[in-house]
């Protein structure tokens, strides 16, 4: 006989106290710890088990196309990566803050405060530098040079080449397509780009801080302090403009600048992210929120939260495939998630023969899990890693659960709810 038993995953090992934000569900399924060892930060580990590593004070994170991922380790004043196996490796500085301006292995020269990162097509790596008021760049060989900044954040023109103009705490960063670079200049209060050719040119804000220009042309609108910022498929441009608290959107064809996201009274915006559905994640004091397009009014709608108030303001989220990558700014930790809701069917099928049960799991996931088999709680070291579960073992009341893995080294588990074996 078969008897059918559904049953909806848990939200990962563990569960987080959640901000209430209006009607605001939870709509991440896991959280995975996947670098980080605690939460008092440190700088150790380069060459071991990301999860091992000390981090201190990560703030955003890029994937390459391979799907490596490198984040900005702050106040480490470091830029590192984690491979696919989940090893962890110093990518650029050297350990000081000084600043030089010539072409050099990127992992010895000095950085200071670098805080947004992001990666083009040809694994070209694009960081900012907060407290040295520079933009750079590292190649495939690893050299790093400056594309931005002359290293003081003195007042000078605004257009020429981008390595002869002063910038005052860049912050976050993105590059198109076509490989132009776009940065938040956050204290001058702008939006810039700097073109393949190296010129520098503003693409939104007047250079003095306020919260005007909504409908207009963005060039001539107010920005206070904007942080991170995201480039959708179309080429519009997403700031996270924290000063003013909300996200606001460049139209790439028009111009014109809008805000798309306002949060609720009792939360503070620090970045923005989006995928390529055009979902945003906007990370807030606690809690990284995900916006969709509301298919009848036409304006970003909060969908629900992706992780709460544990991690304390998390940095920017990075969407790959089916998983969500974020830092956890203030617990020194890089964690995932899949951010989509998750149910599990279970058949016991013990036709045949009574003693020998079978189980099989399926889940509507859009990726192949990994399966580990648990009876009364401990793990039967016996059982294939399979979505068929086999065993002699087994009788009436034995309690079975099944833990299912998003891949052999970046583990995001999710646990089901625990069933009742039925011996016949």
């Amino acid at each position: 006989m078969k008897k059918k038993l559904l049953f909806s995953l848990l939200a990962g090992v563990s569960l987080f106290t959640l901000p209430v934000l209006q009607t605001s569900k939870v709509i991440a399924q896991t959280d995975s710890i996947i670098a980080g060892a605690n939460t008092i930060g440190g700088s150790y580990g380069d060459g071991g088990n990301a999860t091992d590593a000390l981090l201190k004070n990560p703030t955003s994170i890029a994937s390459d196309r391979a799907g490596n991922l490198y984040f900005t380790d702050k106040n480490n004043n470091s830029i590192r990566k984690i491979d696919l196996s989940n090893h962890i490796t110093l990518v650029a500085g050297n350990g000081s803050t000084t600043y030089t301006n010539v072409p050099s292995a990127a992992i010895s020269v000095g950085l200071k405060t670098p805080f947004g990162i992001a990666i083009d097509r040809t694994g070209n790596i694009y960081f900012t530098e907060i407290n040295n008021h520079v933009v750079r760049k590292i190649d495939l060989s690893g050299t790093i040079t400056t594309i931005a900044g002359i290293g003081t954040d003195t007042v000078t023109s605004d257009t020429g080449l981008a390595i002869n103009v002063a910038l005052n705490s860049p912050k976050g960063i993105a590059v198109d397509t076509l490989g132009n670079i776009y940065f938040a200049d956050s204290k001058n209060n702008r939006i810039r780009m700097v073109d393949t050719a190296g010129r520098i040119t503003t693409i939104a804000g007047a250079g003095t801080a306020g919260s005007s220009g909504d409908g207009g042309n963005a060039t001539a609108s107010r920005l206070k302090y904007p942080g991170s910022i995201a480039i959708d498929n179309a080429g519009n441009l997403y700031i996270a403009d924290v000063g003013n608290n909300k996200i606001r959107k460049i139209d790439h064809a028009t111009h014109i600048i809008t805000t798309v996201v306002t949060p609720p009274s009792d939360e503070t915006i620090y970045a923005v992210s989006i995928n390529n559905s055009g979902k945003l994640y906007v990370s807030m004091d606690r809690a990284i929120s995900r916006y969709g397009i509301n298919s009848s009014s036409g304006r970003y709608v909060q969908e629900g939260l992706i992780t709460g108030d544990s991690l304390l303001v998390p940095g920017a989220a990075l969407k790959m495939g089916y998983m969500v990558y974020f830092c956890g700014t203030n617990d020194n930790k890089i964690h995932s998630t899949i951010d989509s809701p998750i149910s599990v069917t279970i058949t016991q099928d013990s036709a045949g023969c009574t003693a020998l049960r079978r189980f099989r799991a399926s889940c509507a996931v859009p990726f192949h899990p990994h399966y580990k088999w648990y009876i009364d709680g401990l793990p039967d070291t016996t059982a294939a890693d399979s979505s068929l579960y086999t065993t002699w073992a087994l009788h009436t009341g034995n309690s079975v659960k099944c833990k299912l893995f998003t891949g052999i080294s970046r583990k995001s588990l999710i646990e089901s709810n625990s069933i009742t074996a039925n011996v016949i």
